[in-house]
């Protein structure tokens, strides 16, 4: 693995989880999300600055508030 983004694909097919990540919701409650879920949501959000018109080489920030999984 060199690229960063490639770390949910090798650990999909490697080590799956049901709980790869738990964090608060934005209602306090515990949620935990799956190595498979982690790798859907981060393909829709990839998806979405791509439809917004970014290319590759652009830069983008991520502001995550209190450090939630949702972020």
């Amino acid at each position: 693995m060199t690229r960063l983004f490639d770390l949910l694909y090798r650990q999909l097919k490697n080590h799956p989880l049901e709980a790869s990540v738990s964090g608060r919701n934005a209602s306090g409650i515990w949620k935990s999300y799956s190595t498979q879920e982690l790798l859907d949501a981060s393909e829709k959000a990839a998806s979405g600055l791509l439809k917004l018109g970014l290319l590759p080489g652009d830069k983008v920030a991520i502001v995550a508030y209190k450090n939630r999984p949702e972020w």
